[in-house]
This record gives structure tokens, sequence and C-alpha cells, in this order.
């Protein structure tokens, strides 16, 4: 007889482990159930910011094509366009109107020491202030931290590059396509390991190039929210260990000779 109890309390001893383990696995399953709607109602809010982004694109390249395709007595109008809402990228970045002047005149100093013709280095002059227009489409959390970034939001950072493309592209303006270009390949090093597309050497256009020094040399030398001014030898020590690896060495050189032109211009500006 206490056999068959023992057996009886032993078979409900299982029974109520096995009642745990479902109500276990049930509230597991919900849990992940909750999980993968909650993912699911995210990736439909994504889907719908980058509507709306590629939405806000299409009329920005738009307004933009109808505006470089006026005639040379609006051309001043134009130009003053592209750098007030250049200014506006910049702004959200706490950057300076004046770093967007910097980076084009020093963009169009280096082009003018290289075998390209007038129209082209005034072209780049023009394109070069929108090469961090992509910013628009980063968050403030991200765009406004102090502070390093964790591994996500530097991979969310550099997103900007391809936000400025998809915001110029497939324009029929010289200028915005050089706009267009300069967004996308700023960030790109000589050596293969920049971003976003780790172009090297030649692959990387020459106006991303260019700009890639113009851009660099500003944000060491002048004082940021977030950091002081690099002096001269600190900073020309930091971008000559670049030569080669992150700037091709031949724009690098045409750089070099017309520092004396660049610093002249800084010191006014």
């Amino acid at each position: 007889m206490n056999k068959k109890s023992d057996h009886i309390d032993q078979t409900k001893s299982y029974a109520e482990d096995l009642v745990k383990v479902y109500n276990a696995e049930k509230a597991k399953r919900k849990e992940l159930e909750e999980a993968r709607n909650a993912l699911e109602r995210k990736n439909e809010e994504l889907k719908k910011e980058k509507e709306q982004l590629r939405i806000y694109a299409e009329d920005f390249k738009n307004l933009y094509e109808k505006l470089l395709v006026a005639n040379s007595a609006i051309k001043k109008a134009n130009i003053e366009t592209i750098y007030r809402l250049s200014v506006a990228a910049e702004y959200r970045d706490n950057e300076t109107a004046a770093h967007i002047k910097r980076v084009s005149e020093y963009a169009k100093i280096i082009s003018s020491t290289m075998e390209l013709d007038a129209e082209t280095i005034e072209n780049i002059k023009l394109a070069s202030p929108m090469h961090d227009i992509g910013k628009i489409g980063i968050s403030d959390a991200v765009l406004l931290k102090q502070g390093k970034y964790t591994d996500v939001e530097y991979e969310q950072m550099k997103e900007h590059a391809n936000i400025g493309h998809l915001i110029l592209e497939n324009s029929n303006s010289t200028v915005l396509q050089l706009a267009d270009s300069i967004a996308l390949t700023h960030h790109e090093k000589y050596d293969g390991t920049g971003y976003p597309r780790k172009l090297k050497r030649d692959e990387i256009p020459v106006e991303g190039r260019i700009a890639a020094i113009a851009d660099v040399y500003d944000a060491l030398s002048t004082k940021r929210p977030y950091k002081k001014a690099f002096s001269k030898s600190e900073t020309l020590k930091i971008m000559t260990q670049g030569k080669g690896t992150h700037f091709d060495p031949h724009i690098f050189d045409s750089f070099m000779d017309s520092l004396e032109v660049i610093e002249v211009y800084q010191s006014k500006h």
C-alpha cells in the first residue's frame, strides 16, 4: 500500500513539475511574441520614417534643380540658397557658418594648384559646403552627443554620407552632381579604410579627395564645442601621418603647397 501511495505521490510531483514547465514555456512564448510584435511595430515605424526621408529628399532635390536651371541673373541667389541650407545642416552639429566658408575656400585653393580647369575649380568651391548636408537625417541624440560614440552610434553617424547622397543624387546640375559626390566620398580614405563604400585611391573621385583634406584641416585647426584648436604643428603632424593612408599623397602635396594661402584666409575668417 505504501508503495502504491509513493508511486501516486511521485506521479503527482511529476505532473506538477510538467505544469510548471508548461506554464514557464507558455510565459516565455508570450514574452517572445510580444517582443516580436514590438519589433514589427518598430520596423513599420522605420519604414515610414525612411519613406518620409525619401519624399523629403525628392522634394529637396527638385527644389534645387528648379533653382539651379535659372539664368545667370539669379545665379547669386542660387549660390546664397545653397550656402544657407548647408549652414542649416552644420548648425545642428553646433558648428558655425564660418566652417562652411572655410572648407569651401580651402577646397578651391587646393584645387587651384592642381591641373583642373577654372570651371571645375569654381564648381568644387560651390559644391563643397554641402559635404555634410546628410547630417539633416541624423538624430539629435547621436549628432549632438558630447563624448565618445558607442559602436552603434558611430555606425548611425556614418550614415550621413549616404543620406547626403540620397538628398543630392540624380540632379542635372553640375554643381549638385559634384556636391553629391563630395557628400558621399569625403570620408573615404586613400587606403580603402574609410566609409561608406571603402573606396581607395582613384576609386575616390578627385573632388572627394580634395574635400577630405579641406574638411579635416579645418576640423583639427579650429576650436569646436567638444575640442580645442590644435596648433599648426600638431595639425600638420596629424595630417602628415595620414599622407598615403587617409589622404591622396599628391593632393596632400598640393595642400602643403597651398598652406600659406590657406592660413592667410583662415586668419581672416
